[in-house]
């Protein structure tokens, strides 16, 4: 295990039992990693990769189980589905005269840092943003000042 990922021959297993599948080899110079992965003719290949790469897509699907948990939870908790979801974020529709008070509880169950998320994590940062249309959507202030992380 490193922090909430196991790690298998030949993949990254995530918190919820999502594989990252990293088929490598190094390259005839010794240097270079190559990972399968299937290119434009649809066939598998391998292809040079890097560990920012690496690191880049464990956080992008790191970040999707969290949404996914907090999605989940909203619907659990509050009976709402997003109507939108887009990249780290998610859109949902309420009564303008619930808004607030809908995106405080929001607000609430997203920042709760899931049981598998290990001691030393950063934190979640969240906002919630409001408005009648979505190019003109305004944050939704605080009550409590953030405190940055040292």
């Amino acid at each position: 295990m490193v922090g909430p990922i196991r790690v298998e021959k030949g993949a990254l297993v995530l918190p919820h039992g999502l594989r990252l599948h990293y088929d490598l080899k190094l390259d005839d110079d010794g240097q270079t990693f190559l990972r399968k992965e299937r290119g434009k003719s649809g066939e598998n290949e391998f292809k040079k990769t890097y560990g920012g790469k690496m690191a880049e897509n464990l956080a992008s699907s790191l970040s999707r189980v969290i949404l996914t948990d907090i999605m989940l939870k909203i619907k659990s908790d509050l009976g709402l589905r997003p109507f939108l979801t887009v990249h780290d974020s998610l859109s949902y529709l309420v009564a303008e005269v619930d808004a607030e008070r809908v995106a405080k509880a929001m607000i609430e169950i997203a920042e709760k840092q899931p049981a598998w998320w290990t001691t030393g994590a950063p934190p979640i940062d969240v906002e919630a943003k409001i408005g009648d249309r979505y190019g003109s959507l305004e944050t939704l202030k605080p009550e409590k000042p953030r405190t940055e992380a040292a």
